[in-house]
């Protein structure tokens, strides 16, 4: 089924904000030992309900070894996401990062993806499901995090339960260790990402990155290299916008 909704992101001002308030997070996986190309963090649901299955790991990747075919990957595993987590919360990751995925097509060699077993068009995850997700996230600030429906067209996964507000209250949620000024801050972060979410549509940052590809190649138009230019600059002032608003954040 085709998901109407329009997902809207900026890739660069969500990037540089989560950049911003990186010191908040947790820091236990670093940067400089991701490959460069990993640009984005991909969310996905197995679209299997809990309550019919409660144990789905071996279940996913004895079928995305015989239904789909998928190859073994570096670890041992046919599952087509770096890391899948269960219903009681069990982490496993699945494939190495920077390893080739089988998990959102045309963004298997840019992305890092997590899958949580669950049917998230019907229920939510688990409160274990949540603490892990939550996590994974914050351990990640310099990875732009997206739906799987965000990255490949006429998909709806992980599900329509699943938004952007309900990503920002669960990472809120699972930061209780923090000082509050650091709570604030991931708050403020969270909320801006919200709000460009909400404003400026994916398609933009597609369309920017297949003028420049064009234009590497000597293939562009003098009409597309104004509209490459116009649009960096809209997305210039966007990214300006979001920096005059954190300058004027609470901070304790």
């Amino acid at each position: 089924m085709r998901d109407h909704r329009s997902p809207h992101h900026l890739l660069f001002t969500i990037f540089l904000s989560l950049f911003l308030f990186s010191t908040a997070f947790a820091d236990s996986v670093k940067e400089s030992e991701y490959p460069k190309r990993i640009k984005y963090g991909a969310i996905h649901h197995s679209q299997v309900k809990a309550s019919k299955n409660s144990k789905q790991f071996l279940g996913v990747n004895n079928f995305h070894r015989h239904n789909r075919g998928y190859n073994k990957s570096t670890l041992g595993y046919f599952v087509g996401y770096n890391w899948f987590c269960d219903v009681d919360g069990t982490l496993t990751q699945t494939r190495a990062v920077g390893e080739k995925t089988a998990a959102q097509l045309g963004h298997n060699w840019d992305t890092e993806s997590i899958c949580l077993a669950g049917d998230f068009n019907i229920d939510y995850p688990t409160k274990a499901q949540e603490k892990v997700l939550a996590k994974w996230i914050n351990e990640r600030p310099f990875l732009d995090v997206r739906f799987h429906r965000d990255l490949q067209e006429d998909r709806t996964c992980p599900g329509k339960n699943i938004s952007y507000d309900y990503i920002a209250e669960i990472v809120k949620e699972y930061n209780s260790s923090d000082t509050t000024k650091q709570k604030e801050q991931k708050r403020v972060g969270v909320s801006q990402q919200i709000e460009i979410n909400r404003e400026v549509p994916i398609k933009t940052n597609h369309e920017i990155i297949n003028l420049r590809v064009k234009r590497a190649f000597g293939l562009i138009t003098s009409s597309e290299e104004k509209r490459l230019e116009a649009l960096i600059e809209q997305r210039k002032n966007n990214l300006q916008n979001l920096l005059n608003k954190s300058y004027h954040s609470p901070s304790n």
